[in-house]
């Protein structure tokens, strides 16, 4: 990321933290997206269900310079049965994990909108979300 890009963020209310290994985050809890300054973040699926603890699938590795957006499951299946046709939630979530010395820039999304609306600065949001997608 440019120096100029992060300090935008910074000054329209981005913040630096820390993710250690021992402390992950759930990218779908809030309305924020991630930027790694430094160290790297393995990406898990979890199950909603258990509260994001039980098995982890691992999804990703993203290293410094990359961006971290969370996604929400929020779908409704029919559940399949001859004894029952009730409608279950079936949920999952995203939990970042940091290695040790791991930095994150918290970034609203309205902070990140507004960023957005300076030209300068589009093509390396969409260089961002290209390579998270």
């Amino acid at each position: 990321m440019k120096i100029e890009t992060r300090s935008a963020l910074v000054s329209l209310g981005a913040e630096e933290i820390d993710l250690g290994g021992n402390e992950p985050i759930r990218l779908d809890q809030e309305p924020y997206l991630w930027l790694v300054e430094a160290g790297k973040v393995e990406i898990f699926a979890v199950s909603t269900a258990r509260q994001a603890r039980g098995p982890r699938t691992h999804v990703a590795t993203v290293s410094a310079g990359r961006m971290l957006m969370g996604i929400q499951d929020r779908k409704t299946t029919q559940k399949a049965s001859f004894l029952t046709r009730k409608k279950t939630e079936r949920s999952a979530a995203l939990l970042a994990v940091g290695s040790p010395d791991t930095r994150l820039l918290k970034v609203p999304i309205q902070v990140f909108v507004e960023l957005a609306r300076d030209l300068d600065h589009v093509p390396e949001i969409c260089a961002g979300i290209e390579r998270w997608l």
